[in-house]
């Protein structure tokens, strides 16, 4: 099955799912078509339990992938959070609607755009993204070609940067949408809106920054003019954590939109220079704190530094490094 058909039968067996009680759907395993079960990972041996574990938690991955409020409405759509668990589809959908402060009228719109996004999504991990959608059918318009980020922790206040080249997929493409987010703090507060200081360094303006979730931080960088179809574009941003305690001890991207290549560099400070540092590929953004996820080690230089890198990474899902301290060792702090 080629792509474009592929995301079609996605999107028919989404708004299948929708129409009942989305997960919590009774009878669940004869309401999910092939192509989604693939999608999800389910067997064909899974009871209702596992089947619907296992759709929970790709579709909040992949929602997590959408703009803030598209996110919510898949949330509702198919009631991936407990407040819009409701039986009635209606009613899960009017929760949304206060959410992000739009009439109901105009939702339905923008539910099935949330569809068509997450299938998209779906899809292209499915294929492969050389084998799958163009980036122009999975992002908003264009996509990564090379990200080159660094997290400086030998600094008073941690801080990143991120060194971009995009190619855009359209013409007359003004701006696109970042997000970063501050994984969740030990004690599972919230991020507050000026934990995070954001800069750019070169290539374009912030015009917008706002919270897009609890610990998500969202920006939406112009470009000095706006770019066409295969035109490419370098900028470069700066991050400062003011409250160490925000971060927790692993450094990973996760695209939204097709990337080529993904490079990450970290400097540990060296009297807090980790015991035991992992790769992680592919995994679950929910899953990065659980201390199950251990890849293969990772090597710390002499100089309290580390290097990965990642071709082609699959949307939606998190790859980079996670970190052990000791408890006797002074960088326990970083926990």
């Amino acid at each position: 099955m080629d792509a474009n058909a592929l995301v079609k039968q996605l999107i028919g067996e989404l708004k299948v799912l929708r129409r009942s009680r989305g997960v919590e759907t009774k009878e669940i395993t004869g309401k999910l078509g092939p192509a989604l079960r693939q999608a999800c990972g389910i067997a064909a041996d899974d009871g209702p339990a596992n089947l619907r574990i296992k759709l929970r938690r790709r579709l909040t991955e992949l929602a997590e992938c959408l703009p803030w409020d598209l996110k919510v409405l898949a949330q509702a759509a198919f009631a991936l959070v407990p407040d819009a668990n409701d039986q009635f589809y209606n009613v899960r959908l009017a929760w949304a609607a206060k959410q992000i402060d739009r009439q109901e009228r105009t939702l339905r719109r923008r539910a099935d755009e949330a569809v068509r996004q997450l299938a998209e999504l779906a899809a292209a991990d499915l294929t492969g993204r050389s084998a799958g959608l163009g980036a122009e059918q999975v992002g908003d318009g264009w996509h990564t070609e090379t990200l080159s980020a660094m997290l400086n922790l030998s600094t008073p206040e941690p801080e990143a940067f991120e060194f971009r080249t995009i190619v855009a997929d359209r013409d007359e493409l003004p701006e696109i949408d970042l997000a970063v987010t501050l994984t969740a703090a030990p004690n599972g507060s919230t991020s507050p809106p000026g934990a995070l200081a954001m800069d750019v360094l070169y290539g374009g303006r912030l015009t917008q920054r706002f919270m897009e979730a609890e610990r998500r931080f969202a920006m939406k960088l112009t470009f000095p003019e706006p770019l066409n179809a295969g035109d490419r574009h370098d900028f470069a941003l700066r991050f400062r954590v003011a409250d160490e305690s925000q971060m927790r001890p692993h450094f990973v991207s996760v695209t939204r939109q097709p990337c080529d290549k993904v490079e990450l560099r970290v400097k540990f400070d060296d009297k807090r220079v980790p015991s035991n540092v992992w790769l992680l590929s592919r995994v679950f953004q929910s899953d990065l704190g659980d201390p199950a996820q251990h890849g293969e080690r990772v090597p710390v230089d002499a100089a309290g530094e580390l290097r990965v890198e990642f071709l082609a990474p699959d949307p939606g899902f998190a790859y980079g490094v996670r970190w052990e301290i000791e408890p006797n060792s002074d960088s326990a702090r970083m926990r």
